[in-house]
C-alpha cells in the first residue's frame, strides 16, 4: 500500500519542484541578468513583447531580445505578484522596479514533457 501511494505521490512530487525551480531561476536571472538561468527554458519558438519589440521569435533571437533589455536593467528591486498552475501550464506574475520605474513581467510556461518550456513573456 506504501509502494503505490508512493508511486501516485511522486508526480505532484516533482511538479511541485520543477515549478519552484523555475521561479528561483527567474529570480536569479533577474537578480543578475545572466541568461543561463533561465536559458534551459528556451524551445522552439516564444511570444515576447517588450519595449521596442512585440513577436514570435526562434528560441535564440529570444533569448537575445530578453538579454538586451535586462543587461540595463537588472535590479535586486522586484517581487513576485502572482503564480498558478493551470492544465499544464504556469505563469507567474512580478513587479521589477528598475531605475524607480515599475514594470510587470509576465512568463508563460507549458509543461513538455518532464519539463517547461517558455511560451511567453511579456514586459509592461
Amino acid at each position: 500500500m506504501l509502494t503505490v501511494f508512493t508511486v501516485l505521490l511522486l508526480p505532484v512530487v516533482l511538479h511541485a519542484q520543477q515549478k519552484g525551480g523555475i521561479k528561483s531561476d527567474v529570480e536569479n536571472f533577474i537578480r543578475t541578468a545572466d541568461i543561463q538561468f533561465i536559458s534551459k527554458y528556451f524551445k522552439g519558438y516564444t511570444e515576447v513583447e517588450i519595449p521596442g519589440f512585440s513577436g514570435v521569435v526562434n528560441h535564440v533571437k529570444a533569448q537575445m531580445l530578453i538579454k538586451d533589455f535586462f543587461k540595463n536593467k537588472k535590479t535586486d528591486d522586484f517581487s513576485f505578484k502572482k503564480e498558478e498552475s493551470i492544465n499544464g501550464l504556469y505563469f507567474i506574475i512580478l513587479d521589477l522596479n528598475p531605475n524607480g520605474k515599475t514594470q510587470n513581467l509576465f512568463m508563460l510556461f507549458k509543461k513538455d514533457g518532464q519539463g517547461y518550456i517558455l511560451q511567453k513573456i511579456e514586459i509592461g
